[in-house]
């Protein structure tokens, strides 16, 4: 199987956490934690900005000749959103994977509902738990919890491996697919992102019953430097 990871396009909470001088690891996502409220200004569950529109766009483009047999998404609002513009390119409906989220660093976030979701996302697969009042529980996510929830989308993901030229892309977050990537090479957890990952940018892995090959990794060639966040 070829694994197409992509992180979404880039956000409103992106394009104000560039200026920011208070950044999560790498700089790729800003999650306040404990007594540290979150910003006024930033969504918990922001949108694309018209940029990442366009890169959005761009990689759907990159993807478009690839062949794509799956295409997974995290339900978050930027990812669906991504993802649908991909889906669109390809002729896939994204499903989406709870599994896929981003860090879930703020207390009391649910996620978007089942009946915005379907009004604003109607072409994909929404998954079962999504209900009236979200997919997340509400609480805040620890990095074991993170490290464990990563381990069980590297699983779910090699279910997928049973054909070699079977081609899934991911369209999720900066943080959590670091993870992910960790727990398809099946490496320790570390406190830290070993894999940077710019907005719609694309790291592609060869993953077999037996292994797991880096093939390439966060590859923004697609994307004109005037895209590239």
């Amino acid at each position: 199987m070829l694994l197409y990871l992509v992180r979404h396009g880039q956000s409103t909470t992106n394009r104000l956490t560039a200026s920011d001088e208070s950044r999560a690891e790498g700089g790729l996502e800003y999650f306040p934690r404990g007594d540290r409220p979150w910003p006024s200004d930033r969504s918990i569950d922001p949108p694309l900005t018209s940029l990442g529109v366009k890169q959005a766009e761009a990689v759907a483009d990159r993807l478009r000749s690839e062949g794509l047999g799956h295409l997974l998404c995290s339900p978050l609002f930027r990812a669906l959103q991504t993802a649908q513009i991909v889906g669109r390119a390809s002729g896939l409906a994204p499903c989406a994977w709870t599994c896929l989220a981003e860090h879930r660093g703020v207390e009391g976030f649910r996620g978007i509902g089942r009946a915005e979701a379907e009004a604003c996302f109607g072409e994909c697969v929404l998954p079962e738990e999504l209900g009236d009042e979200g997919w997340w529980p509400g609480h805040m996510e620890d990095d074991s919890s993170l490290w464990k929830r990563a381990g069980q989308a590297a699983e779910a993901l090699r279910s997928l491996a049973g054909s070699a030229d079977n081609k899934v892309a991911v369209i999720a977050h900066g943080t959590f697919t670091s993870r992910l990537i960790t727990r398809l090479m099946e490496c320790g957890p570390a406190p830290y992102s070993r894999f940077a990952m710019m907005n719609c940018s694309v790291t592609t892995l060869e993953v077999t019953d037996t292994k797991v090959r880096l093939l390439g990794a966060n590859d923004v060639s697609h994307l004109p430097v005037s895209l590239r966040t």
